[in-house]
């Protein structure tokens, strides 16, 4: 499974703890696995749309993939 991590707000870190020491989750990475869920659900059909854009650019471009293009541009930029 990968690893993400990102600074939070000390509030958000806190009101994590709670929800875990309430019994909701087991940890904090198991109630941000959920609040991605929901994310995901939210905006579900914006997600496919953009799937959907890249394959059929991917497509066009034949051999350089638009995403893998996108990809090294993100991998360069946190480095």
């Amino acid at each position: 499974m990968p690893v993400v991590s990102s600074d939070i707000p000390e509030q958000m870190n806190e009101e994590l703890r709670l929800l875990v020491a309430a019994g909701l989750y087991k940890s904090k990475s198991e109630a941000l696995r959920d609040a991605i869920r929901d994310l995901s659900d939210k905006y579900h059909d914006r997600i496919m749309e953009v799937r959907e854009i890249r394959a059929r650019i991917d497509k066009a471009m034949g051999e350089s993939k638009l995403s893998d293009i996108v990809d090294e541009m993100r991998e360069e930029e946190m480095h």
